[in-house]
């Protein structure tokens, strides 16, 4: 077998004064490095080559003579790139090129002000969580930097080993140039760092530096002998965040690593221009940010021909010393995509490099026209491209052709499963490789067909991930507060059809308010409702509060009125307590402790206590059943009384009293109006001694303060302390506050607000009661399906999906419940499920619904929520 050896060829007058250095890669036939060597010392006319050097990887031989008399000798023009060999040297070489100095792609810029420890967008948007979810970490597979080197010490990625092909030795590959600020390093972080910052975050990294000792420059063959290292130590994924242009040498090289399996992504380069920089055979990668858009600096065009996209805009990775930080660039945006080759070649290690591309291309995210100057097939997407793969069988071509005349016709393909051909009749077919070739003759039909079939269907759009064995929060209810408008004169003609509208939503949990005036000698409400006093002198006087007397451990039962109370219960909670009975579901029924007057006694811990224990007494005594948690008091922060540190005391004196009396109701708190104020008010509340043992949620609202970062801190301080979350208010909250709560936040309870109201559809009631009749507002139109899928009980598993906000659960039957918010119209593959048969239903903003059964691919007709169960 012929093989092609690539040598470096170095030189340099005799007399250095006056002229340049050059350097020649030179193509030599078969194995004659020896007839190299012996080159040194031979004269032509008055040039001699002064001496030859060998470097220890065989590849490369380094000879050293007077540039333009050799130049001559070989017989090549000077003002060509690549040139012919026609002189003496024929017999063995066959072509030559310049060794090019070439740097790091210029532009990339080094972004400051951006925090450490947060920034994973790149990695998020290409869905490596995703594939993570289907098990692909990149895990078994080596990824190189061929760069400036890696630090070797950092501790955000684990290190295979190293070179310099400079110098051709295993020692000296430590990223320590100063021009190049971190470069190889930040490219490597960026495929393998473990942290969430890598999208290969299983994989182990190689750093080959190429760069001499000065600034950020490398010769072309340096590159060459760092792909062929990288091959030959076992490296599939190879990244080159270089200046490059077209070299018949490299892309050689490059044709090689791709017989012996190794993929090489290159830089497009940033300077806005045309074409990229790179070769035919190397995947070259454009830059977008974050919303997806091509950078303005990222380099375009054909030949070659841009074949990716990734993210390059404010990329946040590994820097030498141990740290992070964030660059820009086409040199960020390539490590994503090859990272990504490394999660495809993890899930599915038998594909060749060949399938390996074309799996990664044809999958890629559209950004566009497929392929565009500009970016390509699209955004990479490793979590379609697995799914691509576990289809099966995948054809990368038209099914339909029109050929004329004898000839054989091939089509791409990648095949990891059995599968079938059909064609035309007539027509034979082979596979060669990565390939279904057809077989034409002269009475072939004009137009011919291909299909190729295997089981599972090849994915269809964006990929939806279940990750059923990661476990997150446990569901306890669907909430809203027990108002149905049933004040309000007509509430009969309504209740019945509430109650049923509220359980067939799946509403089941309640809360019922218990306020501080329900202290008082005298009955504010019921002179109200009796038409004694007016609506508004009642305002004025109901959180008013009165001592029942001055010992807060003997309750004075003449000194409290519950009619207002009474008013929720008997209208509104029974109601609906016996409805989900009859479905043999159980409501949970929430008291809360709402006090917005001047007059807060209970604010002294022991009145407040009292006050509860006298609320559940009532409760008992009357009806039978206690509440299934106090929710301590309604937006503290609405007022200056009730700190975080007043609400532990009363915990500490109401947790004990109500056990004392046989009651043990989960406690909920701080029910903040502002968001960001929830962990401060925990921080305040936990640090009383004996508050900590009766808190089971921590509850916020969503009025102020609301951020991602501020649920995700109230997230993880209650996972912290072991307690539940829970977002329980919010007028005009809908589906997707719902999914952010539920996910980034961890609620495990979620509530808009009244169950109903006579009034028009503000979002502030579940059901509007509109000129008498019960509708249904237009957030429930996309929580009820939520709601009713998503049972008390059922415990949130792993989803993800970079194209589409979801959530996933595991109902206490043992069900799988996928919600999928969805923006327009368009399909998506579901992986992941256990098996079993599951079926879509697709609710349109609108509220019209549409069911149908799924087998792995979900079609939905525009905007809405998918559930699928």
């Amino acid at each position: 077998m012929r093989r092609w050896w690539w040598v470096a060829l170095l030189f340099l007058p005799s007399d250095l004064s006056g002229q340049g250095v050059a350097r020649y890669l030179v193509g030599v036939k078969d194995s004659s490095a020896p007839v190299l060597r012996a080159m040194a010392g031979i004269q032509y006319g008055s040039g001699v080559i002064n001496s030859a050097q060998t470097a220890n990887y065989p590849e490369t031989l380094v000879l050293v003579g007077r540039m333009s008399q050799l130049r001559d000798s070989l017989y090549l023009p000077s003002d060509t790139i690549r040139f012919a060999v026609t002189g003496p040297w024929k017999r063995w070489l066959v072509w030559a090129e310049y060794d090019a100095m070439v740097r790091i792609v210029p532009d990339s810029a080094e972004d400051v002000g951006q925090p450490s420890g947060v920034n994973t967008w790149g990695v998020e948007a290409v869905g490596a969580p995703a594939a993570w979810a289907m098990g692909a970490t990149g895990e078994g597979v080596i990824v190189t930097s061929l760069d400036s080197g890696i630090d070797p010490t950092h501790p955000g990625y684990v290190v295979a080993g190293g070179y310099n092909a400079v110098t051709r030795t295993p020692t000296g590959w430590e990223d320590n140039i100063p021009g190049c600020n971190g470069h190889g390093t930040h490219v490597g972080g960026t495929m393998a760092d473990r942290t969430g910052k890598g999208v290969a975050k299983g994989s182990r990294l190689f750093g080959v530096k190429v760069f001499e000792p000065i600034p950020c420059g490398s010769y072309t063959s340096a590159q060459i002998a760092g792909i062929n290292w990288a091959v030959a130590n076992g490296s599939r994924c190879v990244n080159i965040s270089i200046s490059g242009g077209e070299s018949y040498s490299v892309n050689q090289a490059v044709i090689a690593a791709r017989q012996a399996g190794t993929l090489v992504f290159r830089a497009n380069g940033n300077s806005n221009t045309t074409p990229p920089q790179g070769t035919a055979q190397e995947l070259q990668t454009a830059s977008v940010n974050g919303s997806l858009s091509r950078s303005g600096f990222s380099n375009y065009g054909p030949q070659p021909q841009t074949d990716l996209a990734a993210p390059g805009e404010g990329v946040e990775s590994t820097m030498p010393g141990g740290g992070y930080g964030t660059k820009s660039g086409t040199s960020m945006a390539a490590p994503h995509a090859a990272g990504s080759c490394a999660l495809l070649l993890s899930a599915h290690p038998e594909l060749t490099a060949d399938s390996a591309a074309i799996l990664l291309t044809r999958s890629a995210q559209p950004l566009g026209a497929q392929p565009n100057d500009y970016t390509g097939w699209g955004l990479v997407r490793p979590d379609r491209a697995i799914a691509m793969a576990r289809g099966g069988v995948w054809v990368a071509g038209p099914t339909t052709d029109t050929r004329t005349g004898y000839q054989e016709v091939c089509y791409p393909m990648v095949a990891t499963k059995a599968y079938t051909v059909g064609v035309t009749a007539g027509v034979q077919w082979r596979r060669d490789g990565d390939r279904v070739c057809l077989t034409l003759g002269p009475d072939t039909p004009r137009s011919i067909q291909v299909t190729v079939t295997a089981e599972p269907a090849v994915p269809v759009g964006p990929v939806v991930a279940i990750a059923p064995q990661t476990r997150y929060q446990t569901m306890s209810g669907w909430e809203a507060t027990a108002q149905a408008g049933h004040e309000s004169p007509g509430f009969l003609a309504w209740q019945g059809a509430v109650m049923d509208s509220a359980v067939a939503a799946g509403v089941n949990r309640l809360r019922v308010e218990v306020i501080s005036g329900a202290e008082n000698t005298t009955d504010a409400y019921a002179l109200y409702r009796a038409g004694t006093i007016t609506n508004t002198q009642y305002k004025a006087v109901r959180y008013a509060w009165t001592n029942d007397n001055a010992d807060p451990t003997v309750i004075n039962p003449a000194g409290f009125h519950f009619s207002k109370l009474d008013s929720q219960m008997v209208n509104v909670v029974i109601p609906l307590r016996d409805r989900l009975a009859a479905r043999g579901e159980a409501l949970y029924l929430s008291l809360n402790y709402v006090s917005f007057g001047a007059s807060t006694a209970q604010a002294d811990p022991n009145e407040y206590a009292e006050l509860i224990l006298a609320t559940f007494q009532h409760l008992q005594a009357r009806y039978g059943f206690v509440p299934d948690a106090v929710e301590m008091i309604l937006e503290p922060d609405n007022n200056t009384i009730w700190t975080g540190t007043a609400i532990g005391r009363a915990l500490a004196a109401a947790g004990p009293r109500l056990a004392a009396a046989g009651f043990r109701p989960d406690f909920i708190a701080p029910s903040t109006m502002s968001m960001a104020q929830a962990v401060p008010y925990l921080d305040a509340i936990v640090a009383v001694p004996g508050a900590l043992p009766y808190l089971k949620e921590v509850s916020y609202h969503r009025y102020a303060g609301v951020s991602d970062a501020a649920l995700a801190g109230i997230a993880t301080r209650a996972q912290a302390l072991g307690l539940r979350t829970a977002m329980l208010e919010h007028i005009g909250s809908g589906v997707d506050a719902l999914l952010a709560d539920v996910t980034t936040g961890r609620a495990s309870a979620w509530q808009q607000y009244t169950l109903a109201f006579p009034t028009t559809d503000d979002g502030a009631q579940y059901f509007p009661i509109v000129s008498g009749q019960v509708t249904t507002g237009s957030r429930t139109k996309l929580l009820a399906p939520i709601f009713r899928a998503v049972k008390r009980g059922a415990v949130r598993v792993g989803s993800s999906s970079p194209d589409f906000v979801t959530a996933a659960f595991l109902n206490p039957n043992g069900r799988v419940v996928v919600v999928v918010r969805t923006r327009g119209p368009g399909s998506f593959t579901l992986t992941g499920l256990p098996a079993g048969s599951y079926q879509a239903t697709f609710t349109a903003e609108s509220g019209t619904m549409v069911t149908t059964p799924v087998s792995g691919v979900v079609t939905v007709p525009g905007a809405g929520v998918v559930v699928v169960q």
